[in-house]
């Protein structure tokens, strides 16, 4: 699992849009969708935001990471 599948589960998990969990990790939504759609993945910056904005532990988010390979 990358990281930016990592962050659609999380939406999914709370039932929250791409474009809500933008909104709440102040992530440009482009930025989001544009790596989604060209199979990329995000910065650690990025990653940083989205547990800020989630207010989830980066240890758990990376965690997680490391458990699924």
């Amino acid at each position: 699992m990358t990281a930016v599948q990592r962050v659609q589960q999380l939406a999914e998990e709370r039932d929250l849009t791409l474009y809500q969990v933008s909104t709440l990790c102040d992530i440009p939504y482009s930025t989001l969708k544009s790596t989604i759609r060209r199979g990329g993945d995000i910065s650690i910056e990025t990653a940083a935001m989205v547990c800020r904005g989630l207010r989830i532990p980066a240890a758990t988010f990376f965690s997680y990471l490391d458990q699924q390979q």
